[in-house]
């Protein structure tokens, strides 16, 4: 038996091929806007067309209106836009999104939106000059003190890598950077403290970096790797610096875990606990799912420190789950992730959205 309740799916189609990674945002006490990537055309790739769309709930997440397009990837000049985190504003929110416009630049954008998701803001870059920068969904994080960190996985590209976005140019070795800003997002810069995995086995590096804030301000970063579980760091100083990158508790194949912190001030974790070891495929039912099932979750009320025994979200074994957006209410949390399997195409193509209830955590 899975735990929650399944509010909404958003299936693919002919023409939909990919609906993929998205982010919340609460608009007001009953509103909440979910902005999420929608692919068009015949190719679900990460490289492939898709535009920002958005869905509108009135009360919590329960129901959801008809998708409507919030941003094309024809404004931004990209091959597509992905990738998105919402951060709430004293006057709307923020948007963070990836624009692709080839291997030389995949950098991050924030546009500001005043008016319920109805109109955006000119874009401005949070990364100059434009490189290769993986930020995954819901991962922009706005600490205590107002400073704002964007927790990113650089690659470089051997040689010349062209406009057709072949994967073969790009080193999937990545390292971590960090962005800070100081001014509420008007400007950013990178901060020094760049990490590596330091690992010659590996063939990923550290990728699809996420971070919560600890009490005391010490910052908890953590990203997928290769190796059978997260890699984390951590920093003492906001961002700035920090330390070297050491295998944490958590198990996983090269997918991504999300935390986040409750209303009730507990650390929640979700993740992918069984890695690939040694004869287990990432193909179920003719598609690629990468192993990433189950899909489960684990609480702290210390901190990190330690952790509950994982309960299941998810555990079809021909589906995977991966890529999850979190929004803590106060009678509950919102889970949005990927869940496709053989009738999607490939585990990416799906959304699922779900309600766990603080009563019941």
């Amino acid at each position: 038996m899975t735990a929650g309740r399944l509010l909404y799916t958003l299936s693919p189609s002919a023409a939909n091929p990919r609906n993929s990674e998205g982010a919340f945002v609460r608009l007001d006490k009953q509103e909440l806007l979910f902005v999420y990537s929608r692919y068009c055309g015949d190719s679900w790739q990460d490289h492939a067309s898709a535009d920002l769309y958005a869905l509108r709930s009135k009360d919590l997440g329960e129901s959801w209106g008809e998708p409507f397009l919030l941003l094309s990837r024809q404004e931004e000049g990209a091959q597509n836009l992905m990738s998105v985190s919402l951060l709430p504003e004293s006057d709307g929110f923020s948007l963070y999104y990836l624009r692709r416009r080839g291997l030389q630049d995949l950098t991050l954008q924030r546009r500001l939106c005043l008016d319920g998701g109805r109109s955006l803001s000119a874009p401005t870059a949070v990364m100059q000059p434009p490189g290769y920068y993986v930020v995954n969904n819901d991962r922009v994080v706005r600490l205590s003190s107002g400073r704002l960190v964007v927790p990113a996985a650089r690659h470089t590209c051997r040689g010349e890598a062209g406009a057709s976005g072949s994967a073969e140019a790009l080193d999937m070795r990545a390292c971590l950077r960090f962005f800070l800003s100081d001014d509420g997002g008007a400007s950013f810069y990178e901060s020094p403290g760049g990490v590596s995995l330091g690992v010659s086995a590996s063939m990923s590096g550290l990728q699809e970096p996420g971070l919560v804030e600890l009490k005391g301000g010490v910052l908890w970063c953590f990203a997928r790797t290769d190796l059978g579980r997260q890699y984390e760091c951590y920093s003492l100083d906001g961002g700035y610096s920090w330390t070297s990158a050491q295998p944490s508790r958590f198990t996983a194949p090269l997918s991504p875990l999300s935390a986040r912190r409750l209303a009730d001030g507990r650390l929640m974790a979700v993740w992918n606990p069984i890695p690939l070891y040694n004869g287990r495929s990432q193909q179920a039912g003719g598609v690629w799912t990468g192993g990433r099932t189950p899909l489960v979750y684990a609480l702290s009320c210390d901190e990190g420190a330690s952790w509950s025994e994982p309960v299941a979200l998810e555990d079809a074994p021909d589906h995977g789950y991966c890529y999850t957006a979190m929004l803590p209410l106060e009678d509950r949390v919102l889970l949005a992730y990927c869940s496709g399997g053989p009738q999607d195409g490939g585990c990416l193509n799906r959304i699922s959205i779900r309600a766990l209830f603080m009563q019941d955590l």
